[in-house]
C-alpha cells in the first residue's frame, strides 16, 4: 500500500508539472501572438518595438531588454529601444554613436550570425576585454544577444541583460529572442521598404507633375484617375473635372475611337502586339481638334496604364503643308534658314540609304558643299564615323514609321575636313510620292564653344580658388563643406582635416558669440555686416587676426555662406607698433610745430606735449591767432628767417 500510495503522489506531481508546462507554453504562444499583433497593419515601429521589449522582459523576468541598430554610416551603432525592469537604471541615453570598431569581439560574432550567450560576464574571454569592461561598468552579470537581419544583412542586435545576479539562459529564452529578432527584422525591412516606396512615389509624382508633357493614369475601366497640369492645359479642363470622372474616350475623335479601344483592351491581354506610340485626333473642351502623339504602357502588376500626350498639331500642319505644296514647304525651309535651321530630306533609293533628295541653303552653308555635290549622295557619308551606325539605325527606324522623339547631337564632316557639331530632329513624311525622313538640323558650334568656355572658366575658377592668397570656404549647416588650400595653411593643417567640421571650432572664444550671431542672422535672411574682423585659432592654439568677407550663396541646392578669410595679423601688428610710436611721440620731450608759409608763420599744428614746454595748450596755439614768429627770441629770428 505504501508503494501504491507513493506511486499516486508521483503521478500527481508529474501531472502537475505537465500542466504547468502546458500553461507556460500557452503563455509563450500568447506572448508571440501579442508581439506579432504590434506589427500588423499600420503601426508605429518605435512603439511596437518598445511594447514588445516590455512584454518579453516581463515574461522571462529579464532586467533589461534592448535593441541596437547600425547607423547609415555603418561605422557607429545606437541603442534605439530599451525596456528596464523595476529599479534598473536605463542606459539608452548613453549608448549613442558607439564606434563599431570599439567592440571587435562582439561585432565579429554578430557579423557571422552567432548567438552570444554569456552566463557570467566575469568569465568572458580575454579577446573580449573591451566589451567586458563596458558591461561590468553597467552592472551586467549575464546577457543573451542575437543579430537582427534585414534582407539578409545584419543591421543590429537584440538582447536580454541580467543585472542583479548571474543567470543561465534557457532554451525558451533563446527561442523567444530568435523569434523577436525575426519579427523585428521583418518589420524593419517592411518599414524600410515602405520608406523607399514613399520616396519612389514622391519621385514618380515629381516626374509626373514636372515632365512638361501631358500625362494621365488610366484605369482598366478607362477612367482617368490622375492627370497632371499639362493635360489640364491640353484639354481645357481643370484636374478636378477630369480625375475619377472622365473616360479617356471622351477626348478621342470618332474616327480613331474603335482603333484605340482595341489597343486599350489588347494592351491588357497581349501587350506585345500593341504599338506603344501612335497618333490620334484629340478633342478639347472647346471642341477643337488637335493632332496628338500618344505613348502608352501598362503599369506592371496592375490594370492601369500611363499615357503621355504630345501635341504635334504644329508639326502635322508642317507635314501637311509639305504634302500639299512643295512651294509652301520651300517657304518654311527659307524661314528655318533665317533662324539658323537647315532642312534635309532623305529617301532610300537604288543609290542607297539616306540619299539626300532635298537640301536647304542653310545645309550648304553648314557642310561647305554645293547643292549639286549633295543631291544624290548619302547623308551618312557626311556623318562622323563614330556616330554613323547609330545615326543610320535611327533613320531605318524612322523609315519604318517608328516614333523617335527628342533631339540628339552628332558630328558631321565639312568639305574642308572640319568637324561640325549639329543638333537634329526628324519626322516621317512623304516627298514626291515616296516615304521620306525629313531632318531639321542646327549648327551648334557656337553653343559648344560657349559650353567649352564655361568648362574652361570653371577650371580657371578652380585654379583661382586654390591659388588664392586668401582663405576661401563654404559653410552650410554650420559645417565647412568646402575649403581651399590657403585656408588650411592659415589654420596649420590640411584640407581633409577641416572638411565637415564645425566652423565655430576655429573661432577664438572672445569672438565666438559675435561670429555665431552674425552667421545665424545671415542664414535667416536678416541684415548682418558682410565684412568684419575676427580672431581665429591656429591648430597649435595660437591666434590669427583675420578679416572676414561673407555672403550668402546657393550651394548644392541650399543656402550656404561663402567666406573669404584674409590674414591681417601683420597689419594688426603694424597698427599696434604705430600706436605705440604715436604714444611715445605725444608724451616725449620733442615738440613738433607745423606752420603756414604766410606772414608771421601762422601755427597750423603743434603736438600736445607743448604745454609742458611753453605752458600753452595745443588748442590755444592752433586758434589761428598765434604766430610761430612770436614764439621766437628776437636774437634768433634773423637766423631762422
Amino acid at each position: 500500500m505504501a508503494c501504491g500510495g507513493y506511486g499516486m503522489d508521483d503521478n500527481r506531481k508529474a501531472k502537475g508539472q505537465s500542466t504547468n508546462e502546458v500553461k507556460h507554453q500557452l503563455n509563450f504562444e500568447k506572448l508571440i501572438s501579442r508581439i506579432l499583433s504590434q506589427f500588423v497593419g499600420t503601426f508605429d515601429i518605435d512603439n511596437a518595438i518598445n511594447a514588445s521589449l516590455e512584454a518579453m522582459g516581463e515574461f522571462i523576468r529579464a532586467d533589461r531588454v534592448y535593441v541596437f541598430l547600425v547607423n547609415e554610416d555603418r561605422s557607429t551603432i545606437d541603442n534605439t529601444h530599451e525596456w528596464c525592469g523595476g529599479g534598473i537604471a536605463p542606459q539608452i541615453d548613453d549608448q549613442k554613436k558607439l564606434p563599431v570598431e570599439s567592440f571587435p569581439w562582439w561585432a565579429g560574432k554578430l557579423r557571422s550570425g552567432e548567438l552570444i550567450h554569456i552566463a557570467d560576464v566575469a568569465d568572458m574571454p580575454v579577446d573580449a576585454a573591451g566589451e567586458k569592461q563596458v558591461l561590468e561598468s553597467q552592472g551586467v552579470k549575464s546577457f543573451l544577444v542575437l543579430p537582427v537581419y534585414v534582407g539578409g544583412e545584419p543591421v543590429g542586435f537584440i538582447g536580454f541583460d541580467a543585472t542583479r545576479e548571474p543567470r543561465v539562459w534557457q532554451e525558451e529564452d533563446i527561442g523567444l529572442l530568435r523569434t523577436a529578432s525575426e519579427i523585428i527584422g521583418n518589420s524593419l525591412a517592411r518599414v524600410r521598404l515602405e520608406k523607399e516606396l514613399r520616396q519612389s512615389e514622391e519621385r514618380y509624382r515629381s516626374v509626373f507633375e514636372n515632365t512638361g508633357t501631358a500625362t494621365v493614369i488610366i484605369e482598366a475601366d478607362m477612367i482617368i484617375s490622375l492627370a497632371n497640369e499639362e493635360f489640364a492645359r491640353l484639354s481645357g479642363y481643370c484636374r478636378e473635372e477630369v480625375e475619377g470622372k472622365k473616360r479617356w474616350t471622351e477626348f478621342v475623335a470618332k474616327e480613331d475611337l474603335d482603333r484605340m479601344i482595341g489597343y486599350h483592351r489588347s494592351r491588357r491581354t497581349n501587350g506585345g502586339s500593341v504599338p506603344r506610340n501612335y497618333e490620334f485626333h484629340f478633342i478639347d473642351r472647346g471642341g477643337e481638334t488637335k493632332d496628338i502623339l500618344l505613348t502608352a504602357a501598362v503599369i506592371p502588376g496592375t490594370g492601369k496604364s500611363v499615357a503621355s500626350l504630345v501635341d504635334i498639331t504644329g508639326r502635322k500642319e508642317i507635314e501637311n503643308a509639305l504634302r500639299e505644296s512643295e512651294e509652301q514647304y520651300r517657304s518654311l525651309i527659307h524661314l528655318g534658314g533665317e533662324v539658323g535651321e537647315a532642312v534635309v530630306m532623305l529617301q532610300d533609293t537604288d543609290q542607297g540609304e539616306g540619299i539626300q533628295v532635298f537640301v536647304s541653303d542653310r545645309w550648304l552653308h553648314i557642310t561647305g558643299y554645293t547643292r549639286k555635290e549633295l543631291i544624290g549622295k548619302s547623308f551618312f557619308n557626311l556623318v562622323y564615323p563614330g556616330s554613323r551606325n547609330a545615326s543610320l539605325e535611327r533613320h531605318r527606324r524612322k523609315m519604318r514609321g517608328e516614333i523617335i522623339p527628342g533631339l540628339f547631337e552628332m558630328l558631321v564632316i565639312r568639305k574642308d575636313g572640319a568637324e561640325v557639331p549639329i543638333e537634329l530632329t526628324s519626322a516621317y513624311t512623304t516627298y514626291r510620292g515616296g516615304h521620306a525622313d525629313v531632318l531639321y538640323v542646327r549648327d551648334i558650334t557656337e553653343r559648344k564653344a560657349v559650353e567649352d568656355q564655361l568648362r574652361q572658366s570653371e577650371a580657371k575658377y578652380s585654379v583661382l580658388v586654390e591659388q588664392a592668397q586668401d582663405g576661401i570656404c563654404i559653410i552650410q549647416d554650420g559645417l565647412l563643406q568646402f575649403a581651399n588650400l590657403r585656408l588650411a595653411e592659415m589654420w596649420g593643417g590640411t584640407v581633409g582635416e577641416i572638411i565637415n567640421t564645425p566652423f565655430l571650432g576655429y573661432i577664438h572664444s572672445d569672438n565666438l558669440p559675435l561670429v555665431a550671431d552674425r552667421y545665424n542672422r545671415r542664414m535667416k535672411g536678416e541684415k548682418s555686416p558682410d565684412k568684419y574682423e575676427a580672431v581665429l585659432l591656429h591648430k597649435d592654439g595660437s591666434r590669427a587676426y583675420v578679416e572676414l568677407s561673407v555672403g550668402v550663396i546657393t550651394y548644392l541646392g541650399r543656402s550656404a555662406e561663402l567666406a573669404i578669410v584674409r590674414d591681417i595679423s601683420e597689419r594688426k601688428k603694424a597698427e599696434e607698433e604705430l600706436k605705440q610710436e604715436r604714444a611715445l611721440f605725444v608724451s616725449g620731450p620733442t615738440v613738433v610745430f607745423r606752420w603756414l608759409a604766410a606772414y608771421g608763420w601762422p601755427i597750423e599744428y603743434v603736438s600736445p606735449n607743448v604745454y609742458g614746454l611753453l605752458g600753452y595748450t595745443a588748442e590755444e596755439l592752433m586758434d589761428g591767432k598765434h604766430l610761430f614768429r612770436d614764439m621766437l627770441h628776437p636774437d634768433d629770428l634773423p637766423r631762422i628767417a
